[in-house]
């Protein structure tokens, strides 16, 4: 009999975390490049239109892979 390997909720939600922080180093790295170490900070708290006026903090909080795609697609040469 082959056991399945079945994930547990608890399981789930510790690799959302780590799946977050793993995002998050990403992101900055990207923002650091698009607009300066200096800016990040600025543009983590500013509204911003690609994501309805909320902040990219408040989107990343509820889909970290949102923020990180669109920032993807401006470092892939997406412009602004």
């Amino acid at each position: 009999m082959v056991k399945k390997n079945v994930q547990k909720p608890w399981q789930y939600q510790y690799n959302l975390e780590e799946n977050k922080k793993v995002l998050i180093g990403r992101c900055n790295f990207l923002l650091s490049a698009l607009v300066g170490p200096d800016n990040t900070d600025k543009w983590w708290n500013s509204r911003n239109l690609a994501f309805d006026e909320k902040t990219p903090r408040e989107v990343f909080d509820k889909d970290p892979q949102e923020v990180y795609n669109y920032l993807m697609r401006f470092a892939d040469g997406g412009g602004w």
